[in-house]
């Protein structure tokens, strides 16, 4: 499977130790209000990561972590559309309190906060 690794993020497949920290975002109404419409329990994200990586097995693409070079902490997800479509979906995990914004994407800085 595809790893791809950028400056500050490295792309992962979803992985089974991903499962906790996708779990910590996916649970986040913020986060989710828009993708699925409510925070998604421990075991929906399990099921969801099961679904990932059949896709990644049987396609060979489907959704990958964005993992933080800098903590080794995944701070969102992303996938393509299927090959016919150029769409890309991502969703960011949102920072806590002692954490700045995360960069918006194409950016060399973070957001000033």
């Amino acid at each position: 499977m595809t790893v791809l690794t950028a400056a500050r993020l490295r792309l992962e497949p979803f992985a089974d130790d991903h499962v906790t920290e996708l779990h910590e975002m996916n649970r986040d109404p913020e986060v989710m209000r828009y993708i699925t419409g409510k925070p998604e329990t421990f075991e929906e994200t399990q099921a969801s990561l099961g679904r990932v990586k059949a896709r990644w097995a049987e396609w060979g693409f489907s959704w990958w972590s964005f993992i933080e070079l800098a903590t080794g902490k995944i701070v969102g997800a992303g996938r393509m559309a299927g090959p016919s479509e150029m769409k890309i979906f991502a969703m960011l995990r949102r920072p806590c309190a002692s954490q700045r914004p995360m960069a918006v994407f194409g950016r060399r800085a973070p957001v000033p906060a």
